[in-house]
């Protein structure tokens, strides 16, 4: 079977998906360009994050004897560059959706104008590359590795007046960042628009508490004072800074080692994916 991927490119979850879509199908790349003029050697396209405008997004609208598959990023839905109406506009001409939550899914199939089938499940962690591992820190030291909400984070941190070590901002190359959780004993993230956060569920594989924004989303992931902190504004997210570094190391490793548990059981990106494959084999010619 073969599958046309279309995508903006350049991205970590691009190639992450690639990398698991070839071991099942036979997959053309095709990032912001349009789609292939010989559709009939193809059974699938997928195309992902939603861009009704661009190169692409206009060539979606003339696609026929294919099936479309349309993948939210999250933010595409949650935070859009385009007005509603452009989005289901696009949206419309999907066969099947795909979205990694609850949240997801409730805003894609608010802006179709009729049903449409939805594959969910989170994108999930490679549990084998991202473990626990103790960082052997004096002080707790806080990772963030978004953009989104890094303003947020950085004025909370200065709040919050020490009480934490360091603040690392990171974005590097995705085999490096499991050191970069090893290294850390925190994650906060104050980005308002997440589905399933990626970086969340690494974080929470490598047994950090975490500190996040308290989205529909997040709430699927961490329960306050269970398994980490939800949090709204600059002082609340201070005010979780503090508690997280005035803990103990035994109960930062008892939140640590919940959240490694809630990953293990939901969030195992090769397991989860078969779900996927299985309607796509259905899907296909």
């Amino acid at each position: 079977m073969k599958l046309c991927y279309l995508s903006r490119g350049g991205s970590v979850h691009d190639e992450t998906w690639l990398t698991e879509l070839r071991k099942y199908f036979e997959v053309v790349t095709v990032f912001d360009k349009s789609v292939p003029r010989n559709r009939h050697t193809i059974d699938i396209i997928q195309a992902g994050p939603i861009m009704p405008t661009g190169s692409w997004g206009h060539a979606l609208q003339t696609v026929t004897g294919v099936p479309l598959v349309l993948m939210s990023w999250g933010h595409d839905v949650l935070e859009p560059e385009y007005q509603p109406s452009t989005l289901t506009y696009i949206l419309d001409f999907a066969d099947l959706l795909i979205c990694d939550s609850n949240v997801v899914r409730e805003k894609l199939l608010s802006l179709r104008s009729t049903p449409c089938p939805v594959v969910q499940f989170p994108w999930g962690v490679d549990l084998e590359q991202f473990i626990p591992q103790d960082s052997g820190n004096t002080r707790p030291k806080l990772l963030t590795t978004r953009r989104r909400g890094l303003d947020v984070v950085r004025k909370a941190h200065t709040a919050a007046n020490g009480a934490a070590g360091l603040l690392i901002s990171v974005s590097l190359e995705h085999e490096k960042m499991p050191k970069m959780y090893h290294e850390s004993d925190l994650y906060i993230c104050a980005s308002p628009s997440d589905g399933s956060s990626v970086s969340l569920l690494e974080a929470m594989a490598c047994g950090l508490p975490v500190i996040v924004y308290d989205s529909a989303g997040n709430r699927e992931w961490v329960q306050q004072g269970v398994n980490g902190w939800l949090c709204e504004d600059v002082n609340s997210f201070a005010q979780a800074i503090v508690e997280a570094a005035r803990m103990g190391p035994a109960e930062r490793k008892r939140m640590g080692e919940a959240n490694r548990a809630v990953v293990e059981a939901r969030a195992d990106w090769h397991k989860n994916f078969l779900k996927l494959v299985e309607v796509y084999h259905g899907l296909g010619k």
